[in-house]
């Protein structure tokens, strides 16, 4: 298999600009304006868009966790 630097490169890049793109206030700002209209959160919304950021804090915190191992991986490779 032959090594392609090149390409490992462009797709941490990429994993880079998507986790920036993330936590763009775009998404965060229009949640804050939605849930504060009247009559938007009953019980049943706070229950169920709760548990989805909930799931979401969850993935955020393994993508943070791969993104450690894999960097310790990369730091032992060529000692």
């Amino acid at each position: 298999m032959a090594r392609d630097v090149k390409a490992l490169e462009g797709s941490m890049r990429k994993l880079q600009q998507s986790c920036s793109e993330l936590g763009s206030h775009k998404y965060f700002d229009e949640f804050f304006q939605i849930i504060h209209r009247p009559g938007w959160t009953t019980v049943l919304d706070e229950f169920f868009v709760g548990t989805m950021i909930a799931t979401m804090q969850d993935q955020v915190n393994n993508v943070t966790k791969h993104l450690e191992r894999l960097m310790e991986g990369a730091r032992q490779v060529g000692r």
